[in-house]
Formats: structure tokens, C-alpha cells, sequence
């Protein structure tokens, strides 16, 4: 079985991977849950804002302020991965109204609702207790 290689040739730890995935997991639990559902829909699964909006029953821009917020949440207590990715790189202030380009998140365009929400149950252990 080859080695998973990440960013740049460099070949990836399987177990620093995982624990970078709880790590990530728990941080997304520590929202509050109208943030976690508006980020896991758009920046996770792929859908549009407007698609989440419909799916939640709220109009699209509590869907862009929720996923602001929670970006922005996200940002303060995951920064330290950005630092042990990369030293020297100078951390950006955090825009707390400053929305994404439209390419940003759109990974998987809601053609597969579930495709993204199972990578979550998978790192908390599938029965919302963050893995405890």
C-alpha cells in the first residue's frame, strides 16, 4: 500500500491525519448548531447557499451569516494548524463580515447530500459525542 502524499510531494503520517480529522470534528462541535448545519451543508457537502437555505427553511443570507460566523470560530480555534502546516506563514486577521469567493467550499455541488456528512460521523464516531 503506498503512502498518502499531502501538499508539495510530502508523504502524509496516517495517524497525524486522523488526529487532524478529530481535531477538526471537535472544533466543528463546539459550534453552536445553527452554524455547524449552515457550514457543514455549504462548505462540507457542496450545497449553494440557496440550497441550504431551502433545506433549513431560512432565508440565504442567515445561511451567509451562519457560515461567516462559524468560519470565522472555526479560524480562531484551528489557526495552530495553519502554524504546524507552516511556521513562517503570517496568520491573516479574520474578516468577521468577509464571505468567500464563490469557487471556495463548493467541492461536491449537493449533487450527493450524504457524500460529506459521513466524513463527520466517521471522525466523531457516527453518534454525535465527538468521538468521546
Amino acid at each position: 500500500m503506498a503512502t498518502p502524499v499531502g501538499r508539495g510531494g510530502i508523504p502524509r503520517d496516517p495517524i497525524a491525519t486522523r488526529e487532524t480529522q478529530l481535531v477538526i470534528a471537535r472544533a466543528l462541535a463546539e459550534l453552536p448548531e445553527s452554524q455547524r448545519e449552515a457550514i457543514v451543508l455549504v462548505d462540507v457537502e457542496g450545497y449553494s447557499v440557496e440550497e441550504a437555505a431551502a433545506l433549513l427553511d431560512c432565508p440565504p443570507g442567515t445561511i451567509k451569516s451562519r457560515c461567516s460566523r462559524g468560519r470565522a470560530r472555526l479560524a480562531e480555534s484551528l489557526g495552530f494548524l495553519r502554524d504546524s502546516i507552516d511556521p513562517d506563514a503570517k496568520a491573516e486577521p479574520v474578516e468577521r463580515n468577509h464571505h468567500p469567493p464563490p469557487s471556495v467550499g463548493r467541492g461536491g455541488g449537493g449533487s450527493n447530500p450524504n457524500s460529506g456528512s459521513r466524513a463527520i460521523e466517521d471522525s466523531t464516531g457516527g453518534d454525535g459525542s465527538g468521538g468521546q
